[in-house]
């Protein structure tokens, strides 16, 4: 009977203890699935600005490079700038794409995901 008393009690700390460990792993699956949610809108929101960015500068040099093309009377050369200017814009991109890309990226995405 006593033995019975105080088995009662580890019983249900043990219950208890079970209860509060499926609700942590329940917490910590929704919070990778909201997570990785986010991380997903925003990765197909960047891939479709990116698109249409690219399309965009696309066409814009290609129009340029006509209208350089006229200015010259050489379509060639004006083909030829505007791909010089696509070098060096890359060269750019390249030398300062820690300043520019890594920082920014990682300081956004860590501003975001340790504030929830």
């Amino acid at each position: 009977m006593l033995f019975e008393k105080l088995k009662e009690p580890f019983v249900e700390v043990q219950s208890d203890t079970k209860k509060v460990l499926q609700s942590n792993i329940d917490y910590y699956k929704l919070l990778i699935f909201k997570i990785a949610t986010i991380s997903l809108s925003q990765l197909i929101t960047i891939l479709i600005v990116g698109f249409i960015t690219f399309f965009i500068i696309l066409f814009i040099a290609i129009a340029g490079a006509f209208a350089l093309g006229d200015y010259l009377d050489n379509n060639a050369l004006g083909f030829l700038i505007v791909g010089a200017v696509f070098c060096v814009a890359m060269l750019i991109v390249l030398t300062l794409k820690k300043r520019m890309i890594e920082k920014p990226i990682l300081s956004k995405f860590s501003e975001k995901y340790f504030k929830e």
